[in-house]
């Protein structure tokens, strides 16, 4: 960076480091993230207004160079969503080829390949694997993965698999194919236990299965994509609405087809938290941060996802 122009530079040993950003915008939202975490930060310009900088707390250089990375990523993607027309979102999930991920159409095909084994209520293979009250009085704790992979009807099952192909979708985009399958089915599996765990004690003969916990916590995991370090230059109602998205998308597919009579909404609920929860975690944490859309990564992830589901399948039919 060429000679910097502004507030005095900070005597030796303030404990000061400067860090270069890439333009001005970057810079004030830089030193914007910075003062509201109340980290000790000072923007600075060069004379001709060219280069821009901010002194950082040394001991937050490590996190101010995070926040920086992801405003620069953030302002790539509002700058191909003005040249789509459109959030650029979908456009950048395109490109990648999430849509076509393998792994997110093998999981779809294995789906359907269940429902065709047993399409009726009374077929064995739903009544092995369905969720009941023996999956903690008997301890058949398989049922919490085998429950995800079955369907009541053809339109249950579709309405999964088109909202889920989708979500997921969005979800590998950020996480890899992967890594997306596997969070969202151990969030459907958490969920599925607490609603099993709720139902206990409960004297009614109770039964739960689909997919819906997998296609919540992948919506789930989509919610952290707002939630980014750069500030909306004017927060009206409509930009508030479209930098928290995600989470304005969930409330409306949870009211339009999750809350209905018979629907398990504890487990849409809880696998939409869970994913949530767990997308925040991977995009905050660095060291699990750096390990998205590794091939050894989404090599394991997917292995993990395969062994789970047929290990459950395994003991289900045994």
């Amino acid at each position: 960076m060429s000679e910097l122009s502004g507030p005095p530079l900070p005597p030796h040993g303030s404990g000061l480091s400067l860090l270069s950003t890439p333009d001005q915008s970057s810079c004030m939202d830089l030193s914007l993230v910075l003062f509201t975490e109340n980290v000790d930060s000072m923007p600075v310009a060069s004379d001709d207004g060219v280069h821009w900088g901010v002194w950082v707390d040394e001991a937050h250089q490590s996190h101010a160079h995070r926040l920086l990375e992801e405003i620069i990523e953030e302002q790539e993607l509002q700058r191909i969503g003005s040249d789509s027309g459109d959030d650029g979102l979908l456009e950048r999930a395109g490109r990648s080829g999430a849509f076509l991920n393998g792994s997110i159409l093998g999981w779809t095909a294995f789906l359907m390949l269940v429902f065709l084994a047993g399409p009726g209520d009374a077929a064995p293979i739903k009544q092995a694997g369905i969720l009941n009250k023996s999956v903690f009085a008997e301890l058949q704790l398989y049922q919490l993965v085998t429950s995800v992979s079955l369907h009541r009807d053809f339109g249950h099952l579709a309405l999964n698999m088109v909202s889920g192909w989708g979500f997921a979708s969005l979800a590998s985009w950020r996480y890899g194919g992967g890594v997306t399958l596997l969070g969202s089915l151990l969030s459907a599996v958490a969920a599925n236990a607490f609603f099993a765990w709720l139902q206990r004690s409960s004297g009614v003969n109770w039964a739960s299965l689909g997919a819906s916990g997998m296609v919540f916590a992948s919506l789930g995991m989509c919610i952290e994509f707002p939630f980014r370090p750069g500030f909306p230059s004017s927060p009206t109602l409509l930009r508030l609405i479209s930098q928290h998205r995600s989470l304005f998308a969930a409330m409306g597919v949870i009211g339009l087809f999750g809350m209905s009579p018979d629907s398990n909404w504890i487990a849409h609920v809880g696998g939409f938290i869970g994913g949530a929860v767990l997308g925040f975690g991977l995009q905050r944490i660095d060291f699990l941060r750096r390990t998205l859309h590794q091939p050894a990564t989404e090599a394991l992830a997917i292995f993990l996802f395969i062994a789970l589901m047929f290990g459950s399948w395994v003991q289900a039919l045994s």
